[in-house]
């Protein structure tokens, strides 16, 4: 038995040694990290790679099909800084508007309470969808090579959401914000983890 489980290992040496300096690594980050060894640590890992896992199934997708998406975690991006608007589930709705140089433009009033929430989630996966179709129509019909399409549209799509969430900010439902992250900061701020480059700083250390 210990001859074939060193045959196994030495055939697979690659996967083996990564998954051996990924536990070392790990356990210097917990080592190091402030509240190393804790649930809200975990929890907040756990929400991370959940979200990496999300992106590698989109990433699938076209790798099965000899193609490259760079731009799945932009519109991840995108997705949560427009979910930071329409998923805030206030009673009376929620006020939409727009500040483009300094004009203000009124957009209405998005539903509020569980149907606004169900409409959010559904506007949500619709711009998530409509964002892909878009990278489709401009591979397909542009004939432009996958990776320069979706590093270009990608590029777009941070623009969207910088201009939506220029800082971090925004709302999202409590009862949606319990079940995500245990950090009362995080639940009001869904930002901090949406854009590029932030933290949250109940959880991490600045």
């Amino acid at each position: 038995m210990l001859d074939d489980l060193a045959i196994r290992l030495r055939q697979n040496i690659g996967f083996a040694t990564a998954i051996v300096l990924f536990c070392i690594f790990y356990l210097l980050y917990h080592l190091a990290h402030p509240k190393g060894f804790s649930s809200a640590v975990l929890v907040q890992n756990g929400d991370e790679i959940f979200a990496l896992a999300m992106l590698a199934m989109a990433q699938t997708v076209p790798v099965l099909t000899s193609g490259l998406d760079l731009s799945v975690g932009a519109i991840m991006t995108m997705v949560g800084c427009f979910a930071s608007y329409l998923l805030v589930g206030t009673v009376g709705g929620t006020p939409l508007h727009l500040e483009i140089f300094g004009a203000h433009l009124g957009l209405g009033t998005f539903p509020g309470g569980t149907g606004g929430i169900l409409l959010g989630i559904a506007a949500c996966l619709a711009i998530g969808t409509l964002a892909g179709f878009i990278n489709g129509c401009v591979v397909v019909y542009g004939r432009i090579q996958p990776i320069i399409a979706t590093l270009a549209t990608g590029a777009v799509y941070i623009g969207v959401a910088l201009f939506l969430r220029p800082t971090p900010g925004g709302k999202i439902d409590e009862a949606i914000s319990r079940r995500q992250c245990t950090s009362s900061t995080m639940a009001r701020q869904p930002g901090l983890r949406l854009l590029p480059g932030s933290r949250c700083p109940s959880c991490c250390w600045s």
